[in-house]
């Protein structure tokens, strides 16, 4: 959470994996993608609905089994969009997983 405070403005809106303790230390709203098992679907054309609709300032992958979900989701659309997104930081937490958060470029969305 502290690249988070650091990095980011108190209004910045971040799209991530349900993590308690990061989205809690990171002092920004957060936005879980998807909500749940059934509310939108767990799809790609859901979560560009809610990207277009939000408009988060970033993007957080969490390599881990229980984000594999939200991965394969975001994952799909930071490979479609490598033009739109810059990795900012990575890290590795306590349990061994890499965390990257990307910055999303609205200039260069249509």
């Amino acid at each position: 959470g502290a690249w988070i405070i650091n990095n980011t403005r108190e209004d910045d809106l971040i799209f991530g994996p349900l993590n308690y303790a990061l989205a809690y230390y990171a002092e920004r709203k957060w936005y879980k993608y998807p909500v749940s098992q059934t509310f939108e679907g767990r799809d790609y054309e859901g979560f560009l609905i809610k990207l277009r609709e939000l408009r988060p300032a970033f993007l957080i992958v969490q390599y881990s089994e229980r984000n594999l979900s939200e991965n394969e989701i975001y994952l799909e659309f930071l490979e479609r969009s490598k033009d739109k997104v810059v990795l900012v930081y990575t890290q590795t937490n306590i349990d061994g997983e890499l965390i990257e958060i990307y910055k999303l470029n609205y200039n260069k969305f249509n």
